[in-house]
C-alpha cells in the first residue's frame, strides 16, 4: 500500500479500538458461558445449553463480521489506484464536515 492510501491514524486508532473491544467483550461472554455451563449450566436442560451457546454464536459471527468488513476496508486501500482515490474521498469527507453549519 502506498502511504498516499493509508487510513488516517485517527480512522486506524477507530478500528483498533472497536476490534478490541469486540475481542474482550467476547472473551468474556465464552468464559461466563464456560463458567455457567461448568456450574448451574450442568443441571440445565439441552435446550437452554443451546439457546445459550447458539446466542453466544452469534455473537461471535457479529464481531467476525466487523473483522471481516475491515479487512475488506483495508484491502481495497491496498489496490493500486483505488487506495489512493478513497484516501482523496476521506479528506474531502472530513472537509465537508469541518464546513459550518447553513441555513
Amino acid at each position: 500500500m502506498v502511504l498516499a492510501a493509508s487510513l488516517l491514524p485517527a480512522a486506524q486508532i477507530a478500528i483498533e479500538r472497536v476490534l478490541a473491544k469486540g475481542r474482550r467483550e467476547l472473551k468474556e461472554r465464552v468464559e461466563d458461558f464456560l463458567s455457567w455451563l461448568h456450574g448451574e449450566g450442568g443441571q440445565a436442560s439441552p435446550e437452554n445449553i443451546q439457546r445459550r451457546f447458539v446466542f453466544l454464536k452469534l455473537r461471535f459471527n457479529a464481531v467476525l463480521s466487523q473483522l471481516e468488513l475491515f479487512h475488506q476496508v483495508i484491502t481495497l486501500r491496498s489496490e493500486n489506484e483505488q487506495g489512493v482515490w478513497l484516501s482523496g474521498l476521506d479528506v474531502v469527507a472530513a472537509d465537508a464536515l469541518a464546513l459550518p453549519e447553513v441555513l
